[in-house]
């Protein structure tokens, strides 16, 4: 289908991606619990669209950027000009060389070749999208890209707000008020309460002495039941016991 489409081909594979997510969504949406509704659907479907825009915009601008050479009267200036300055050099190398023909024309000879030369070097560089050895590989560039995206889309690891995190971390999307680190690096009391109160923390920094935050002049809340001084022993736990010291904004 590629190769007897007619018109311009990187929309034509935007279109068969599009429609692949559509229909994807429409699968999605069908056996979700409870089933749901177009809305959302074509909400995602709105923003691949979008993406999909922005990729046919930036190869339309490559694409008109290789058909647009350089202009003829451009390059033919360009070739005048480096003539009228080899044959200058040439005038200037026998005055200044006295009469010495046979150096004069190495030198003549060697600049010569290396002006063209560097002029040869330009016309190739304006094209990089060729078929020379030093132009970009394109298809090895598309290939790694195609790699990368296969293997991200088949990747099934599930979202950290299921499962259990390393020692030191801790996921900001989890609505719970208390959570206790896996590995004993902190305990932080998240309760809900208004900004002048602050967070209080459990811990020590070489001892067992334990120090708690608060902004106001209203009595700290204690810790849950059951709960223990920790050891902050790691710079994780340092600095999740700074981010915890640090007010957040409540909503009223």
């Amino acid at each position: 289908h590629m190769k007897v489409s007619q018109g311009f081909k990187p929309f034509l594979a935007l279109c068969w991606a599009l429609e692949e997510v559509k229909a994807l969504l429409d699968i999605m949406a069908a056996e979700a619990t409870p089933p749901q509704g177009n809305t959302r659907s074509w909400h995602q479907y709105a923003e691949f669209r979008t993406v999909a825009f922005k990729v046919r915009s930036h190869s339309s601008a490559t694409h008109n950027l290789l058909n647009a050479p350089v202009p003829f009267a451009y390059f033919h200036m360009l070739k005048l000009t480096l003539l009228f300055s080899l044959i200058i050099i040439s005038y200037s190398l026998v005055e200044l060389l006295e009469g010495e023909y046979l150096l004069c024309s190495v030198v003549f000879l060697l600049t010569s070749l290396v002006m063209v030369g560097l002029c040869e070097i330009a016309i190739a560089m304006s094209d990089p999208f060729g078929e020379d050895i030093s132009d970009f590989k394109l298809d090895l560039f598309l290939a790694s890209v195609y790699d990368n995206t296969v293997a991200i889309l088949l990747d099934d690891r599930p979202t950290t707000t299921h499962q259990g995190l390393p020692d030191g971390m801790y996921c900001p999307l989890d609505e719970q008020n208390v959570r206790l680190h896996q590995g004993g690096d902190l305990l932080i009391d998240r309760s809900e309460t208004p900004r002048r109160s602050g967070l209080n923390v459990a811990g020590t920094m070489g001892g067992d002495a334990s120090s708690s935050c608060n902004e106001g002049k209203t009595r700290p809340q204690a810790l849950p039941s059951g709960s223990t001084p920790i050891r902050l022993t790691t710079p994780a736990a340092i600095g999740a016991a700074i981010a915890a010291l640090t007010p957040r904004k409540v909503a009223r």
